[in-house]
């Protein structure tokens, strides 16, 4: 965008900065500052006084102060404001492009996200902003320019000084005329953009990363004053940290353990803890002391009765042995009064019944003896890491993963953890224990970033591991010991293997051995007391993207006469998780058929290079040509024809999958035709929003409650509202009650409630007739809609008739059962419930939401409300308020419970319900119940039928965060994981990676019936039939890809049009827009690729009328794709001048070597 100015006078949009404000009191020289900064934002008038300008215009300031505001209430919702949030101003702040360019770069950088996971970074994010808006101004204004042009030419030629001008003119008005300056404002905005994402870049990566591995409250952010900038416990905003390139290390160990279910389960059951809780055996400890500030640890506690320990004299009847009661049914006097004796005396023979509590306390240092004690797994543990260079590579990136895992795991699970490295015995390198502050990260990042390399010697290690278990919180660790195994057999010394034998009898220390890259060692068995294997089958997953490929059921291959076994493990309880590969894993087929017409492939040479981290598997990075990939032809004279002709056919088959693809997208006419359906609900949309704005008439900040009621009562589910007294929570429900016209029924709870009061008091006529019965007319069992307030005081008397109620819709009386009309309880409280009686009636309500205070922003609308907010439907006259659903209620919710039962719960819908459900039970400890799976499910086809649509989209799983949580605090990890994994689709490496194997069948098929896919030029039957099953195998993989691009353009679409939607509240819509639609575009152009390049492989071997020449077909399917093309990067000419040094620092370990190959063929 190039723009040509022709200046006469002129303001820009917010301020018109001139070169007169760099003097240090330039707050004396800015009097229109002043006088606006009542009204103006302070953070808005502290910035403009400390730049260099200096003249401001009043009302653009006041502009810019409104933006700033908006900015900052946006960003807490976690989203950048839009255009309608500007409306007012009829333009957006900063002014266009910078507007769209920030934004552009903030979504790219998921900075909203980040504002509200750290609401305390917004004002700095804020000043930020200013910053870069006031540097577009002063580099954009034609003003600056012409001046400076003008006074350089008067003061050469007059001799005249630039402050003379200055004072001489000063309250002049600055008239150009016919005076053009061309400004690229494109260009500018974009450069600005890009010094906000260099500020801030590094800080979201870091400390995004910290969140995952220590949660959002680690607190390791600070963004207080220089002064307070890198603080002990904390991080500044500029620290130097958030350039450590261990950071990228770290991102790409997560990929990696994100795709190890069986390393979670293996730190599950390594490290001890005597505990009382979750206790399941008794082991050997350390005797522990009492001390305040230590941890939870068992200890005998002769009050509690819950083991028995042996025999012991006592005066107890509950504990005397039978044989001492018998002495009391003796029929001789003396056995009586001997009985009374002993009692006096406390010498009955009595069982001795004492137990264990957890109470603060810590291990005793150098104990001499152990104690058994109640024991469970969560104890601290030592990680003793092999770094030699058998280990790197592949192994390398597996052994980090598995300590960053350790590390993380240990601080949610409150345990201790630390890390010591060996290669031989002289080199070991302990890296300490890794604690959750700016010292534990810094050894963190160290650790990750160092190389291996060095011999295997594990003496060392246990030699440095067993003194640090002196210490007193370490005493009871057990160690991990990471290692390929390839150590000297016997692995230590006999007195060091004396010592440990000695450690794990009388301390009860366990070595767990953990092998990557082998399934068996010796000499590693002969230490460990367990050894686990389950690493073996991820090394090999690290050529394609480092991601496990899953078992697509859909492979099915009967021409495969056997399939490819898996040893046994040994030693390991992960050993009933293994199974043999189906027969339909691809990687298996080769082994059905003999090579007997194909050409050998040119080995690689294995090369290290003690430069190159990137050579992960030690391979050369130069390409391999193979003899097979080349045709007699290509050498001959007419190869040039040869090499058009294959591409010509190759641009043939590009060109059909292409026109595949287009002829088979979802388009929006598709929506259309759902909503247009017989059986659509999309007619009722203006009723149900009519009935949402009507919950909502007058009441400030309770948008998203009115919405939730309303789904609530169509769903015929219990809403449940937890916050404060005084937040509105009853008007909601009387609201509703007044909506369909329905009887509506109040109470409040307390310990002291009696049946009575909810279901009625019995009725005397029915008890003179020997009947209990109870009036139930004006109570609970008649009402429609009813609000329990403190739900939670609800006692035993009243709690089983209410739960039958609430789930039901049953009420015993005078024995039978009578139906009950209710259709939505609201159900309130100040607090969770207290005991176990009360679970299962938290569990009936399926919504649950927090209801706050209104915001300081909002009191303001509050205060300015007449009638203390009230509105037509709370008042009792008849016509006071329009009844929406007074006689259509049953007919749309009927309608509506049709519709969702024919509405489809796509598969990766499904698998994300499924996915927050291992989330919460795995990271949160909150277990959900198989009712409340069903009922989310049907309020996901309940939310799809209300929009028209046929199926359930990601989208809808928004409602999961008023459904998956148990305390308030846990909604926000809910949201944040609903907002990572709502995209649909799956990871394209493994498609790429099934579907390059499958290239290479096909070729092998192919080279055997020298391009005869149909048996017409004397190709074998079982040859043409093999060619054939590897169509189908193609054609399948096509239509799963198809279908995951149609679920993505949906997606998309859905996103797109968010205004649409009526349950989710409009600012996490746009967040969630934000955020996600720029991954779903790009994933959907990452998917459509992959697709093309299926289907040209599909029709490569399809007969059709098209169809290629024989002798050019194996040819043409060598070069439908290059696989190094599709992994390939993009580097700038920049880019390619760095260094050696500088390329290391700046990429991870995959895109260097990814850039160091680009170099090399740019050299060439």
């Amino acid at each position: 965008m190039r723009f040509k100015f022709v200046v006469a006078f002129f303001t820009i949009g917010y301020c018109v900065p001139v070169e007169a404000f760099s003097s240090p009191n330039s707050v004396k020289e800015a009097p229109a500052v002043q006088q606006a900064s009542s009204g103006i934002d302070q953070l808005l008038t502290q910035s403009l006084l400390a730049s260099s300008t200096a003249s401001i215009h009043v009302g653009g300031l006041t502009t810019a102060s409104n933006g700033v505001q908006i900015w900052r209430r946006a960003l807490a919702k976690g989203r950048a404001p839009t255009e309608y949030d500007f409306s007012v101003a009829n333009e957006p702040w900063p002014s266009e492009p910078l507007y769209s360019a920030v934004c552009q770069k903030m979504f790219g950088l998921e900075l909203p996200r980040f504002a509200s996971r750290h609401p305390e970074t917004i004002t700095s994010i804020l000043l930020s902003l200013i910053r870069i808006t006031i540097q577009y101004m002063e580099t954009t204004s034609p003003l600056n320019t012409i001046k400076e042009d003008s006074d350089e030419e008067i003061s050469e030629s007059n001799g005249i000084h630039q402050s003379d001008i200055e004072e001489e003119h000063m309250f002049d008005t600055f008239s150009f005329e016919d005076v053009e300056v061309e400004v690229d404002l494109d260009e500018i905005a974009e450069e600005m953009a890009n010094l906000f994402v260099d500020e801030w870049g590094g800080v979201i990566g870091g400390v995004g990363i910290l969140d995952q591995l220590f949660g959002f409250d680690h607190g390791l952010l600070s963004v207080g004053t220089d002064s307070d900038l890198g603080k002990a416990n904390s991080f500044g905003l500029q620290d130097g940290i958030w350039q450590n390139t261990g950071w990228q290390v770290v991102k790409e160990l997560q990929a990696e353990i994100s795709n190890m279910p069986e390393l979670m389960d293996f730190l599950k059951v390594i490290g001890r803890r005597p505990t009382v809780e979750n206790s399941d055996k008794m082991q050997l400890f350390s005797p522990r002391k009492a001390k305040a500030d230590g941890s939870m640890g068992a200890q005998f506690d002769p009050i509690e009765k819950d083991f028995m320990n042996g025999l012991t004299y006592s005066d107890s009847f509950s504990e005397m042995l039978p044989s001492e009661a018998m002495l009391l049914r003796g029929s001789h006097p003396v056995l009586r009064r001997l009985f009374l004796a002993k009692k006096v005396q406390s010498k009955l023979l009595s069982y001795q019944m004492s137990g264990w509590a957890d109470v603060p306390s810590i291990p005793q240092t150098r104990p001499l003896y152990t104690k058994r004690l109640p024991s469970a797994p969560g104890g601290p543990i030592t990680l003793c890491l092999d770094t030699s260079y058998s280990m790197e590579g592949r192994r390398e990136i597996l052994s980090k993963a598995v300590v960053l895992a350790c590390v993380s795991q240990a601080h949610k699970q409150g345990r201790r953890c630390q890390v010591v490295a060996f290669s031989n015995e002289r080199d070991v390198m302990e890296a300490g224990e890794i604690t959750a502050d700016p010292a534990g990260i810094h050894r963190l990042l160290e650790f990750l970033s160092h190389s291996f390399g060095g011999g295997t010697d594990v003496t060392g290690a246990l030699k440095h591991v067993m003194k640090t278990l002196d210490n007193d919180e370490m005493a009871d660790a057990d160690i991990v010991l990471i290692s390929d195994g390839e150590i000297p057999d016997p692995p230590i010394p006999l007195e060091l293997m004396t010592q440990l034998e000695s450690l794990t009898i009388r301390r009860g220390v366990q070595v767990h051995g953990l092998l990557v890259g082998k399934q068996e060692s010796i000499p590693l068995s002969k230490i460990c007391s367990e050894t686990y294997d389950f690493l073996f089958e991820y090394e090999s997953m690290g050529l394609f993207g480092g991601s496990r490929p899953r078992d697509f059921e859909l492979f099915s291959t009967p021409f495969h006469s056997s399939s490819m076994g898996r040893s046994e493990r040994t030693r390991s309880f992960f050993s009933s998780r293994r199974t043999q590969r189906r027969g339909g894993a691809i990687a298996a087929k080769r082994s059905s058929y003999e090579e007997d017409g194909g050409r050998r492939t040119k080995k690689r040479n294995r090369k290290f290079d003690d430069d190159d981290e990137a050579y992960v598997n030690g391979w050369d990075d130069e390409e391999t040509e193979t003899s097979s990939a080349k045709s007699p032809k290509s050498s001959s004279e007419g190869g040039q024809v040869y090499l058009d002709e294959v591409n010509k056919a190759v641009q043939i088959l590009n060109d059909r999958a292409k026109s595949f693809v287009d002829s088979n997208r979802w388009s929006e006419e598709q929506l259309e035709a759902e909503r247009n359906d017989e059986q659509s609900c999309w007619s009722y949309r203006p009723k149900l929003q009519a009935a949402i704005d009507m919950i909502g008439e007058g009441l400030v900040e309770r948008q998203d409650e009115s919405r939730l009621v309303v789904l609530s009562m169509l769903a015929d589910e219990h809403i449940l509202l937890l916050g404060v007294p005084g937040t509105g929570k009853s008007v909601l429900g009387r609201r509703l009650a007044r909506l369909c016209n329905g009887r509506f029924f109040q109470r409040l709870l307390t310990r002291f409630t009696t049946p009575d009061d909810l279901f009625g008091p019995l009725s005397l006529q029915a008890l003179e007739n020997d009947e209990y019965r109870r009036c139930t007319d004006g109570f609970l069992p008649t009402a429609t809609v009813a609000f329990l307030d403190e739900i939670f005081k609800a006692n035993s008397a009243i709690l089983n008739t209410l739960l039958t109620i609430l789930n039901e819709r049953k009420f015993d009386n005078a024995g039978g059962q009578e139906d009950c009309p209710i259709r939505c309880v609201v159900g309130a409280s100040n607090e969770l419930p207290e005991s176990d009686e009360l679970v299962a009636l938290y569990d009936r309500f399926l919504i649950r939401k927090e209801v706050t205070p209104v915001s300081d922003e909002g009191v303001m609308t509050l205060l300015s409300l007449p009638n203390q907010a009230t509105a037509p439907c709370d008042s009792n006259g008849e016509s006071s308020c329009d009844v929406l659903f007074s006689t259509g209620l049953q007919e749309i919710t009927e309608k509506l419970s049709t519709a969702a039962a024919s509405v489809v719960m796509e598969d990766h819908v499904c698998r994300v319900i499924v996915g927050l459900r291992t989330y919460l039970r795995d990271e949160l400890s909150v277990q959900i119940s198989d009712r409340r799976l069903l009922k989310t499910a049907q309020l996901l086809r309940l939310s799809a039928a209300s929009h028209g649509r046929q199926c359930v989209d990601t989208v809808d799983c928004l409602l999961l965060q008023h459904c998956m949580w148990q305390l308030p605090e846990q909604k926000k990890s809910v949201t944040e994981w609903l907002m990572e994994n709502l995209t649909p689709g799956t990871d394209m490496q493994q498609f790429r990676y099934l579907l390059e194997t499958l290239r290479k069948e096909i070729q092998s098929a192919v080279r055997k019936t020298s391009g005869d896919i149909s048996g017409d030029f004397g190709a074998r039957e079982a040859d043409v039939a093999v060619i054939e099953a590897l169509r189908k195998e193609t054609e399948k993989i096509v239509a799963l890809l198809q279908r995951h691009h149609k679920d993505l353009e949906r997606h998309i679409q859905l996103l797109r049009d968010e205004s649409s939607f009526l349950w989710i509240d409009p600012e996490e819509l746009i967040s969630a827009k934000q955020l996600m639609l720029p991954r779903a575009e790009a994933l959907s152009v990452e998917v459509e690729k992959v697709l093309v390049d299926a289907a040209s492989l599909q029709l490569s071997i399809s007969n059709g009328p098209n169809d290629m020449s024989a002798e050019y077909r194996l040819s043409v399917i060598e070069e439908l794709w290059d696989e190094e093309a599709v992994q390939q990067i993009q580097f700038t000419a920049e880019e390619m001048e760095l260094d050696m040094r500088e390329a290391k620092a700046k990429y991870d370990l995959e895109t260097f070597r990814k850039w160091k190959r680009a170099k090399k063929k740019a050299q060439k």
